[in-house]
This record gives C-alpha cells, sequence and structure tokens, in this order.
C-alpha cells in the first residue's frame, strides 16, 4: 500500500470500523459488529498503519495526505 492509500485508510476507513465492519475471504464474509471486538481490531489495523506509513522512504510519505 502507498502513502496515499495508507492514509487515506486512516482518516476514512479506520475510523469508520468502530461501527462495524465485514472481513471478506475465500471462504465468504466474517461480519464484525460494532463493541470491544471492533475496537481491538480497528486498534491493531490504525497501529500496523501508522507503523507502515513510518517505514515508507521520507519522500514518499508526505504525498499520502487526505484532509477531511
Amino acid at each position: 500500500m502507498d502513502a496515499f492509500g495508507i492514509t487515506y485508510a486512516l482518516s476514512r476507513q479506520v475510523p469508520a470500523m468502530e461501527r462495524g465492519f465485514a472481513i471478506c475471504t475465500g471462504y465468504g464474509e466474517l461480519v464484525i459488529n460494532d463493541g470491544p471486538m471492533a475496537d481491538r481490531i480497528q486498534a491493531l489495523v490504525r497501529q500496523e498503519l501508522e507503523a507502515e506509513l513510518a517505514r515508507l522512504d521520507p519522500g514518499q510519505a508526505g504525498q499520502g495526505e487526505v484532509r477531511p
């Protein structure tokens, strides 16, 4: 995922996860309703995306800003 994709996910998709979400696999969809599990998965996804963004080449990191 590039810087734009990561910052878009962090600004739009990850916050939306607090209302619940679905994980699509080759075997079907796993629905995660809002609540403690959604909160834990959302926090983990945010943490991993922020770490991935920090690992990007510094010249690329600024290219992904998404403003609300």
